[in-house]
């Protein structure tokens, strides 16, 4: 049900920072 679709974006934005800091640390800490 698309009760609040201004939380979508918002959601989104979360996940791709989530999954690009966690990128970077894997990257950042293991990698290089």
């Amino acid at each position: 049900m698309p009760s609040l679709p201004t939380l979508q974006p918002l959601d989104l934005y979360r996940r791709t920072l989530a999954c690009l800091v966690l990128a970077v640390s894997c990257l950042g800490g293991g990698g290089l």
